[in-house]
């Protein structure tokens, strides 16, 4: 589903790669795991963000590190906006969000959203003793 999002932002406008910021359509794409599925089982649609099959290959199974995820805000943000928000698909997401996300609360905007990604990434790092990931 998420490759269907993608393929839709291209043919309206162009998508950016999360960790790279280069441009998808000159590049062949990849959906990432954010947080990755084999130490955290989670495909919502707030953890899987469009990535350079290089920048996929290379972050592999590690967690993004912190400044790395903060240096991506405005991309992730970006990308939930174009492609999720005001879309069938906004409610899933922000009940995803809410269900695996700390400090989600009652603010449902995407700020809140990321916010919680940060905080879960510490507590995945912490508690699984992820490798971190510092870019490509």
């Amino acid at each position: 589903m998420v490759r269907k999002l993608v393929d839709h932002q291209l043919s309206v406008g162009s998508v950016e790669c999360v960790w790279t910021a280069k441009d998808l359509s000159r590049n062949r794409y990849e959906v990432d795991h954010c947080f990755p599925w084999s130490r955290w089982n989670n495909n919502d649609l707030w953890n899987l963000l469009p990535a350079t099959q290089q920048a996929n290959a290379v972050k592999s199974e590690k967690l993004p590190a912190d400044f790395l995820l903060k240096q991506a805000r405005p991309r992730v943000v970006d990308w939930w906006e174009n492609a999720i928000i005001g879309t069938e698909r906004e409610q899933q997401f922000y009940s995803e969000a809410e269900a695996a996300l700390p400090m989600l609360g009652e603010h449902r905007t995407l700020d809140a959203v990321f916010e919680g990604m940060l905080q879960q990434r510490l507590r995945l790092k912490t508690n699984l003793r992820l490798v971190e990931w510092l870019g490509v």
